[in-house]
C-alpha cells in the first residue's frame, strides 16, 4: 500500500517517488535517462561505464545532471570498496582475495579487463575496467590488484568519464 505526505517543497507525493529534477540551465522538468558507455583513461587503466544512469533536459545543449548529488563518490566507493571483483586490504595491510577472503601474497599481477555489474543510487550499470588483475589461489577468482597507486588511477578514470559524459558541476 503506497502511503501519501504533504512536503511544503514538493506538495502531495507518493512515498518512494523522487522529486522533479529542474535542469539548472533552464529550470524545465528533466527526465530520468541512461548514458550507452562512457570512457575514462589514467595512465594504462580503462574504465568504462555503461548503462550510466542520469537526468536529461529536453533541450539537447544543456548539460545532463547525475542521479544523485554524491554519483561520483557512490561508484567509486562501490569499485573500490564494494561489489565490484577488487582484492582488499584488511589489517596490518594484508591483500585478501575479494570473494573467499584467502591472503595473498604479493605478486606479479598481469594487465587484463574485468567486468561486473554494480548497483548506484537503484540502478544496474554494467563498469569494465582494463587493469593489473591477479587470481586467488585458493577460490580461483580474477580481480583487480587494487594497490594505492591503482586506485588513484581509477578515481582519475572515473573524473575523465564523467567528464566526457558532459554532466553539470
Amino acid at each position: 500500500m503506497r502511503t501519501r505526505r504533504v512536503n511544503p517543497a514538493f506538495g502531495v507525493r507518493v512515498r518512494g517517488e523522487r522529486p522533479p529534477v529542474p535542469c539548472p540551465e533552464c529550470g524545465r522538468t528533466m527526465e530520468d535517462a541512461r548514458l550507452y558507455e562512457l570512457r575514462g583513461r589514467a595512465g594504462e587503466l580503462l574504465l568504462t561505464l555503461r548503462s550510466v544512469p542520469c537526468h536529461v533536459c529536453p533541450d539537447d545543449r544543456h548539460p545532463r545532471v547525475a542521479s544523485s548529488n554524491d554519483f561520483r563518490s557512490k561508484v567509486l566507493e562501490s569499485l573500490l570498496r564494494g561489489t565490484f571483483p577488487a582484492s582488499r586490504v584488511r589489517r596490518l595491510g594484508r591483500r585478501v582475495c575479494f570473494e573467499c577472503g584467502k591472503r595473498f601474497r604479493e605478486g606479479p599481477a598481469v594487465e587484463g579487463g574485468i567486468e561486473d555489474t554494480v548497483r548506484v543510487d537503484g540502478a544496474a550499470m554494467t563498469v569494465s575496467m582494463v587493469a593489473p588483475v591477479i587470481e586467488c589461489p585458493r577460490c580461483g577468482r580474477r580481480q583487480v590488484q587494487m594497490t594505492k597507486p591503482v586506485a588513484e588511477r581509477v578515481g582519475a578514470a572515473l573524473d575523465g568519464a564523467l567528464a566526457k559524459g558532459r554532466f553539470a558541476r
